[in-house]
């Protein structure tokens, strides 16, 4: 009889390992499409995308572990310190005012939903644990695993920044800037005031082309149906500068960026990104 106990015991703890598992996968998955099909997810995710690579790296290597021989007490006690801090940063999210957890790519779901499940999990994985190994045997099975499997625990880290560096956006115009001189096309945006919901605001920006050649401006793309601009197209001549206009529109208050992104037929940089930062108000 107690050794049915025991296996009906493991049985549940597999399938919760494979549940959570599963999940991590698909939040992973989710993740890389979003990032490999939205030129905009940065700002549709709200984290920076190099963040959002790394935590991809991290999913897909705590799935991997979860789905291991790795003894049991062991990962019940790092689903609750990891499924806790999830629960901490859905409810930061949430107190932030953010309307989406971040968590499945284009798949919006509120922050205090995904906070709630990660603390049901934090919990579930605590009161099993307690209830059949207690958190000594966990931390020395912990102990146990960072002695035994070193080598796949570095690499992973290893890899996680090297993720981070190769998907940073100011490492990687920082490196651009050291080999290959300041990019030739500058923008600048007109201060921008708080903007009244429901309201156009027009708002001025410059490209400033310091190169020795012609730069066209050929195309433009909003990161939301909320902005736009007009006269966009033609020449900007060597050492000089051309205005263009750009239309604002909230129906939401609260912070506001969004992002144009001007095409260009300069080699060096056919893609300018133009960043507007404001809050909309209640009129």
């Amino acid at each position: 009889m107690p050794g049915q106990i025991h296996q009906s015991n493991q049985t549940w703890d597999r399938s919760g390992f494979l549940l959570v598992s599963l999940g991590l996968i698909v939040s992973a998955g989710l993740k890389v499409y979003t990032l490999t099909s939205d030129d905009f997810a940065d700002l549709h995710f709200q984290l920076p995308s190099s963040l959002l690579w790394v935590s991809i790296v991290f999913e897909f290597a705590y799935a991997t572990f979860l789905y291991s021989s790795v003894a049991t007490a062991a990962k019940q006690l790092s689903c609750v310190l990891v499924f806790s801090v999830f629960a901490v940063i859905s409810l930061i999210r949430w107190g932030l005012g953010y309307v989406d957890c971040g968590c499945f790519g284009m798949v919006a779901i509120h922050p205090v939903i995904t906070g709630a499940i990660c603390a049901v999990a934090a919990t579930v994985a605590l009161v099993r644990l307690y209830s059949h190994q207690g958190l000594t045997d966990a931390i020395s099975e912990l102990s146990e695993l960072w002695s035994l499997h070193q080598v796949p625990i570095w690499f992973t880290v290893g890899l996680a920044c090297v993720t981070w560096l190769a998907t940073e956006k100011r490492i990687e115009d920082w490196g651009d800037r050291l080999i290959n001189g300041p990019k030739p096309i500058l923008a600048y945006v007109d201060q921008i005031g708080e903007i009244p919901i429901n309201t156009e605001v027009f708002v001025n920006f410059q490209l400033h082309n310091r190169s020795s050649s012609d730069v066209e401006v050929v195309g433009v793309t909003t990161s939301c149906s909320c902005m736009g601009t007009r006269r966009y197209a033609g020449f900007i001549r060597p050492h000089e500068s051309r205005q263009f206009e750009a239309r604002l529109v909230s129906t939401t208050p609260g912070r506001f960026h969004e992002r144009l992104l001007i095409y260009t037929d300069s080699r060096r940089q056919p893609v300018v990104a133009v960043d507007f930062f404001s809050v909309t108000m209640e009129k």
